[in-house]
């Protein structure tokens, strides 16, 4: 009777789970033992409407190179979409730095979006998602009118070729929540585009806490009611576009004339700084000066306390998606053949 007890209940605490295995996976039903092959794959699988918290457990060494639209699931605030890497995986999560052992999902030509997303409840966490040109990493494309949360946490999103015309996250849904964390965006082919653009209005909430943006012409572009904290842009042509947000605690290699307030409270500017390792390593080195310790402690009020690596964050907050500890420096997990 005991053993039966735990059996059922084992299986229906994963009763809401499916898993996209890039290596493994040649199944339809996503299930644990049948994993799908890509995340397109897994998003078919989801009920409509969502009924209950579901979350799609992506990884694989082997590049996932189909978009992926999310949309038409009828989705609310207890019942949501979350698509996340597993930390515990060996080709689940990334360690802060773009990694072709871990999974990733990318374009195999210009101006692809790679994951569309118009599901009102959603929530990508962990990905490494590139793009090239004119394109998106994520294209946030909600309804105009009803509430939404939106959530995109430690994720590194990239342009491999940045144009003009590419919005690494692009928002230009009508939502009443958006909020990115944690994430490290970068161009990788030299300086162009938008790291994250919010173009949503009226009644908008779009709130960017710890995010690392490097390399862009415009680092952010605001509108509606944006809220910047604890972001470090390093080597942005502007840091903040189209007028002011409310930003605070931000640090930049930029002088107070590219769109960060020159009042905002704890703003940095002219700074320098010391990153862990080469490019595209953009964790922050033991030894910076520029962000480290700068940063306001809890900026979302709880609604998250680590890095990009999942490690707790201490007090002082850094500046930026990496914390640095001081009794061990940088805190990545090592592993072989990384």
């Amino acid at each position: 009777m005991r053993l039966t007890l735990l059996i059922l209940l084992c299986g229906s605490a994963f009763a809401n789970d499916l898993y996209v295995n890039t290596d493994t996976g040649s199944g339809t039903t996503c299930s644990s033992g049948s994993p799908c092959a890509t995340l397109s794959v897994g998003v078919a699988q989801l009920p409509v409407p969502v009924t209950a918290p579901w979350t799609i457990w992506v990884a694989g060494a082997a590049a996932d190179t189909t978009a992926v639209t999310i949309s038409g699931h009828t989705t609310t605030p207890a019942n949501y979409i979350e698509i996340k890497t597993d930390p515990t995986a060996p080709n689940g999560r990334h360690q802060g730095v773009w990694s072709t052992s871990k999974y990733r999902l990318v374009a195999t030509a210009g101006g692809q979006i790679m994951i569309t997303l118009s599901d009102l409840y959603v929530r990508i966490t962990g990905l490494q998602l590139s793009c090239q040109g004119g394109c998106s990493d994520l294209y946030l494309n909600t309804a105009n009118g009803p509430a939404t949360d939106i959530r995109i946490s430690n994720n590194i999103l990239v342009n491999t070729i940045p144009s003009t015309s590419s919005y690494i996250v692009s928002d230009t849904s009508y939502g009443t929540s958006n909020t990115v964390w944690n994430n490290l965006i970068y161009a990788s082919g030299g300086t162009g585009g938008t790291g994250i653009r919010f173009l949503n209005t009226t009644g908008s909430q779009n709130k960017a806490y710890n995010n690392t943006i490097i390399g862009f012409t415009e680092g952010v572009h605001k509108y509606g009611t944006t809220t910047l904290k604890n972001n470090l842009f390093s080597g942005c042509t502007a840091d903040v576009g189209n007028g002011a947000a409310t930003d605070t605690y931000n640090a930049t290699t930029n002088d107070n004339t590219k769109g960060l307030s020159a009042g905002g409270t704890g703003n940095r500017f002219s700074q320098t700084f010391t990153f862990a390792g080469a490019a595209p390593d953009y964790l922050l080195g033991a030894t910076d000066a520029g962000a480290r310790t700068y940063g306001a402690t809890d900026p979302g009020s709880g609604l998250f306390l680590d890095d990009i690596l999942g490690m707790t964050r201490v007090a002082p907050w850094d500046i930026g998606a990496s914390q640095i500890n001081v009794s061990s420096g940088r805190r990545r997990v090592v592993t072989v053949n990384e």
